[in-house]
């Protein structure tokens, strides 16, 4: 799996371009710290879609689904074609039952190679995060039989993750 590049990254200054980095991991291990230096982002660098993502998963650590679900959906506004903006509105749609909303998401391309058929690779969390949330929807459709093969993408991917501990749950 190949590292996510993005050329507008490169082209910010280079201690934006190192505190964006230093802000994946403390988004997740100290969130409530990084948020405001990413709403401060955000206001110079809306056109930097991980902000979005970093401050999504802030919000959603900190059990504040309110705000992640605001922050989400701007990103999916702005960043209409960001994997992660897809996958976060998908993870809020499946909180609150609203499956049918999912493949419209995704433009029914339930298959990384169909929605990116440009890409031939993608990043480890990419395909956890775009694998998990289809299998859950398949699940929590009831469909076993579409889930199974997410399922299986995630044991061998990430088999302690969130995502494929959920999917677990519904298939077994």
């Amino acid at each position: 799996y190949m590292p996510i590049i993005n050329t507008q990254i490169h082209q910010l200054p280079q201690k934006v371009q190192n505190q964006i980095a230093d802000l994946f991991v403390t988004s997740r291990q100290n969130p409530s710290q990084a948020i405001p230096v990413l709403q401060n982002l955000i206001n110079r660098y809306s056109q930097i879609p991980q902000i979005y993502n970093f401050i999504t998963t802030a919000y959603s650590l900190l059990d504040d689904y309110e705000t992640a679900e605001r922050y989400a959906l701007e990103s999916c506004k702005i960043h209409p074609d960001y994997l992660f903006a897809k996958i976060n509105c998908a993870e809020i749609c499946l909180r609150k039952d609203e499956y049918y909303k999912v493949p419209i998401i995704f433009d029914h391309k339930m298959y990384l190679q169909l929605l990116y058929p440009e890409r031939d690779e993608f990043h480890l969390t990419e395909a956890v995060g775009f694998n998990g949330v289809c299998g859950i929807y398949y699940g929590k459709m009831g469909d076993r039989l579409s889930a199974a093969p997410y399922y299986q993408t995630l044991k061998k991917l990430s088999p302690e993750s969130h995502m494929a501990k959920q999917l677990k749950v519904l298939l077994f």
